[in-house]
């Protein structure tokens, strides 16, 4: 399930098309049906904190690899510029990964949501 999240795919059923975009994620799966989003207002902060661990140990990593290609004398410019690009440019890429990532991770714990079910009590 996991590893069809990382994917970008829908991590129930493992359908492409979960996306409208780099950014925009669909209210439910075309295929299986399920939610993307609970309805609830912070939902997705747990995928803000998965993109934002995600992107900082990516910019940390790329800093210490750099000083220690560059060891005895490194070159902290190189450093600098190569940490703050993975700092900006790693949140962006990882933004659509940990959405569904972090759905993956809520569908282990909790009972999927489908759009169907809540057609129904929102009535």
């Amino acid at each position: 399930m996991l590893a069809r999240a990382v994917a970008r795919r829908c991590p129930a059923c493992g359908a492409r098309g979960l996306f409208d975009g780099w950014f925009r994620i669909r209210e439910s799966c075309p295929r299986c049906g399920i939610l993307t989003d609970r309805r609830e207002p912070d939902y997705f902060l747990g995928a803000v904190l998965v993109n934002f661990i995600v992107a900082e140990s990516l910019a940390v990593g790329v800093a210490v690899l750099v000083v220690l290609a560059t060891w005895p004398m490194p070159r902290w410019g190189l450093t600098f510029a190569g940490g703050l690009a993975c700092a900006v440019l790693a949140p962006i890429v990882c933004y659509p990964i940990s959405k569904t990532l972090w759905l993956g991770v809520d569908l282990l714990v909790r009972p999927p949501v489908y759009a169907w079910d809540t057609a129904v009590s929102d009535a």
